[in-house]
């Protein structure tokens, strides 16, 4: 299918600008003319939307009809309309872009109306009254317009070994089997979903999400979502995962280790953080795609073994664990040997291990954090509480004398807190050692650290409804 690009979509939308109406002003402040060109502008960022997200986008005009906004709501996540995860655009009466384009299809107003706009900005089907999913997915066929998994499976047909299809076409799968299982799970639509409505309103343009999910909007279920719900049945598990499933495990059966100028990368699977992964944090409650996740892992840590401070690895295996499929990383790490060159409280990598520590405290998974920040807490603790003697050359003649100088507040720094130890706190508290906790922020003050270290202690001890520990350890910030 073919897609405009916005001169065109705009050039197209001028040339109909007739249907306005046909007044002339010439004042530029006249409130008429800046009206219609407010008007022209919204209405040219949904075409330009509309082209940005083949095969089509599906527009709701008149969002203030609550009924019709709680239904397609429904309707567009159902089957087997979902599968087409068509871009969604809800407008209000009110919205310059749906009036403009209500005059631009002459359609009456103050009508609810829905419509499917193709790339080239064209309504291609639409209706007044609420469809079913099965109607809009049959407008969809009839209007030629095929879900973008179909049209990448066609694709591959022809060009089996084309890998960025082959990744395309798992993105794609993994994004609707999200919204699926939410769906299915009767779980709210996600924090970037909202805001991606939000955006296509004032801007036009949507944002992208971390791979990982690790940013403000992430689509990952929360740690009351992973208690609460239940696994999918065997029934919604197959009907939702399966095809993915095997997608992937064929798309792992091509994929090599090698050795490239001493570094081991993985053949297909690289993963960039401004992309979408092909991994999904909502298999944890699928039991077919936490299988296949597994065996996935399996070959990633044993590539791991060999290239251990692989960011792109580790990276992988980090979008795996939150799904619950690896290994606890104090596991891993005990079959790991690090390059003699990398200083051990720098191991694993800072940056993996707080996204490792953050998919823990997401899933609740205290002994996990404990087991591998304890033993980096032991090491730290002892360069922090050691005074140091170091030479001061600004005495009188040059000569020096030495002074002994608490160094604690280098060690026991805010990102080492942060990080690491306001995570290992919470998780000794969650693990009933309150005695160690207590010890963990007693150590802290004699270390000279970060005083705002505290306060963190304090609030974290009392949203756990500690409130005489929580006194205490903000009593400590005080005295400091």
């Amino acid at each position: 299918m073919k897609i405009m690009t916005l001169a065109k979509i705009i050039a197209i939308y001028l040339g109909s600008v007739a249907l306005f109406g046909q007044i002339v002003i010439t004042d530029p402040q006249d409130p008429r003319l800046q009206a219609l060109q407010s008007t022209e502008v919204a209405l040219r960022r949904i075409l330009s939307q509309a082209a940005s997200n083949p095969p089509a986008s599906l527009v709701l005009l008149d969002t203030a009809e609550k009924d019709w906004g709680e239904a397609f709501d429904t309707v567009r996540r159902e089957d087997p309309f979902a599968l087409y995860n068509l871009n969604y655009i809800p407008l209000s009466v009110d919205n310059g872009a749906g009036s403009g384009l209500r005059e631009r299809e002459g359609w009456p107003e103050q009508t609810p109306r829905w419509a499917i706009i193709n790339p080239e900005g064209r309504v291609v089907a639409d209706g007044t009254s609420l469809p079913t999913s099965a109607q809009l997915a049959d407008a969809c066929m009839g209007a030629r317009i095929f879900s973008k998994v179909e049209t990448l499976r066609q694709f591959l047909r022809e060009h089996p070994n084309h890998e960025e299809a082959q990744r395309a076409m798992l993105i794609e799968m993994v994004d609707v089997a999200e919204k699926r299982t939410r769906f299915a799970l009767q779980a709210p639509e996600s924090r970037t979903e909202s805001r991606l409505t939000a955006t296509v309103i004032s801007l036009g343009s949507a944002g992208s999400r971390s791979s990982f999910g690790n940013d403000g909007g992430s689509n990952d279920p929360t740690a009351e979502q992973i208690e609460n719900l239940p696994e999918l049945t065997s029934d919604a598990d197959e009907r939702i995962w399966r095809d993915y499933c095997n997608e992937l495990r064929k798309y792992m059966e091509g994929t090599t280790w090698r050795s490239a100028e001493n570094q081991t990368v993985p053949g297909n699977f690289i993963i960039v953080r401004t992309g979408k992964s092909i991994t999904s944090a909502w298999a944890i409650y699928s039991p077919l795609a936490r299988a296949t996740y597994s065996r996935m892992a399996g070959s990633v840590e044993d590539a791991l073994t060999r290239q251990p401070s692989s960011t792109t690895l580790w990276r992988l295996w980090v979008s795996l664990q939150k799904t619950r499929a690896t290994r606890p990383m104090s596991e891993l790490l005990s079959d790991l040997e690090p390059s003699p060159t990398i200083p051990a409280a720098n191991w694993p990598p800072d940056s993996i291990r707080a996204e490792y520590i953050g998919n823990c405290r997401e899933i609740g998974d205290w002994k996990a954090i404990q087991d591998l920040v304890e033993p980096i807490w032991e090491l730290q603790k002892t360069l922090g509480e050691v005074p140091r003697t170091i030479a001061d050359r600004s005495s009188a003649g040059g000569t020096g004398t030495d002074r002994r100088v608490d160094i604690g507040n280098i060690f026991f720094n805010q990102g080492f807190w942060t990080t690491s130890i306001e995570p290992y706190l919470e998780a000794l508290l969650m693990l009933g050692r309150l005695s160690d906790a207590e010890q963990v922020v007693q150590t802290w003050k004699s270390g000279s650290g970060w005083s705002g270290a505290f306060t963190s202690a304090a609030n974290l001890a009392q949203k756990l409804g500690l409130e005489s520990v929580a006194k205490a350890w903000r009593e400590m910030g005080e005295e400091k």
